[in-house]
């Protein structure tokens, strides 16, 4: 597009190309102005008043007069001003051609805090290029990429925080449908929407605690996957270009059909912060690690309940805790590794984590209300003793050296 010498006004060649939907009902402009520039250019025989209510006679036009930016309370008044204007759920083609220097970029984070506050959808970001001018025209630039920025920079942030890839899923599909058709994003896009999805499910097994498919891996090695077909097309989505190398560390331990996988998503849960997701997921690991260990089945309810009693009764031992191995339907199981020394030690850790389950999935409605913070200790304290108990058994050697040093510069 660009801006002929017909108008010196880039909001007038605006108001032309988006006349139609500047027409709908409910459409408004909305001019930010210093009074200086509104006796100059908005009231007066032909000005900018006069030829956006000759385009747009059924649109809503109005000035709003900003300070004069001189200090930082005038700053936050024009920012006050601006979001003040801006309608719930609106539609938004902002111009920054004109104005103060800083105005582009607090134009740019006002629309980012919009979003988030009134549900806003930008639909551009306009800049005049008047350097640019050639002969009697000057380029009228879009800028909207760099309000995708400001939301790619959202969604890393908080994959990086809390793992949650749905904003780079969302974004890397938008951007798929602005791509042009060229070789490398064909070859690259299709990875980089399947790495993110992967993503997305892998975090979506650690909230709401998948053990079996944590075990089984898929999200995790899919990921993996994408990364490397990456590694040979290269990236089209710049944003995620500088996140391959810390996924990779993510997802790189997991493997298939592995009980080592539970390891890693616990560091994983404690990492991101899902607390209460990685108690439940020690405990239960503990008992699939054992049972796994000893050829038993880690999905059969009673082999299960059988290492859980068995846990509680070598922890109280008295005449109000019945001896498990006197049931028949636990005593098969527990002769397989009651003797074992292991058993004893991931014993231990489960029975520090029992109450603290409990009473975290109770809402703290019990006669014991431990403070939060001692939920991550306990839970950080009772992984690491986990892992020096397995560090020896040669299936989860490796994953307990990696864990533990990571741990160890934590």
């Amino acid at each position: 597009d660009a801006l002929s010498d017909s108008t010196p006004y880039i909001q007038v060649e605006l108001a032309q190309f988006y006349s139609d939907a500047l027409s709908e009902p409910g459409a408004s402009v909305q001019i930010l102005m210093t009074e200086q520039a509104k006796i100059k250019h908005w009231n007066m025989e032909g000005g900018l008043a006069q030829a956006l209510r000759r385009i747009l006679p059924a649109a809503s036009i109005e000035e709003v007069v900003i300070p004069e930016l001189k200090n930082e309370e005038e700053l936050w008044r024009i920012f006050e001003k601006m979001f003040e204007v801006i309608p719930e759920k609106a539609e938004i083609m902002l111009d920054i051609t004109h104005g103060y220097r800083s105005m582009p970029l607090l134009g740019a984070v006002i629309l980012d805090y919009a979003r988030s506050l009134k549900h806003i959808k930008v639909l551009g970001i306009h800049y005049a290029a008047v350097e640019a001018r050639q002969s009697d025209v000057v380029p009228i630039v879009d800028l909207s990429r760099l309000d995708r920025l400001f939301r790619w920079n959202r969604a890393v942030e908080l994959f990086i925080r809390s793992g949650d890839a749905s904003g780079l899923e969302g974004l890397m599909g938008e951007t798929a449908r602005y791509a042009d058709k060229e070789a490398k994003q064909g070859l690259s896009l299709p990875a980089e929407k399947r790495l993110c999805s992967n993503l997305r499910q892998a975090h979506e097994l650690l909230v709401t605690v998948r053990g079996e498919h944590i075990r089984q891996g898929r999200p995790f090695l899919f990921a993996k996957n994408a990364l490397d077909e990456l590694a040979v097309s290269g990236g089209y989505a710049s944003p995620m270009l500088p996140l391959y190398d810390l996924i990779r560390d993510r997802v790189a331990p997991f493997k298939e059909d592995s009980s080592e996988n539970l390891l890693h998503a616990i560091s994983l849960c404690i990492g991101y912060g899902l607390i209460q997701q990685g108690i439940t997921l020690l405990q239960e690991s503990i008992i699939t690690i054992l049972l796994s260990i000893y050829d038993l089945d880690v999905k059969d309810r009673d082999q299960r309940e059988a290492v859980s009693r068995y846990f509680l009764f070598i922890l109280w031992t008295n005449d109000y805790i019945t001896d498990p191995r006197k049931e028949e339907k636990y005593a098969n199981a527990i002769k397989t590794f009651q003797d074992d020394p292991l058993c004893e030690s991931l014993g231990g850790a489960f029975n520090a984590l029992r109450d603290l389950r409990n009473n975290i999935n109770h809402a703290s409605f019990t006669h014991d209300t431990p403070h939060p913070d001692r939920f991550r200790k306990v839970l950080i304290e009772q992984f690491i003793n986990v892992l020096v108990a397995l560090a020896e058994n040669e299936e989860f050697k490796e994953a307990c050296a990696l864990l533990l040093e990571k741990f160890k510069k934590a």
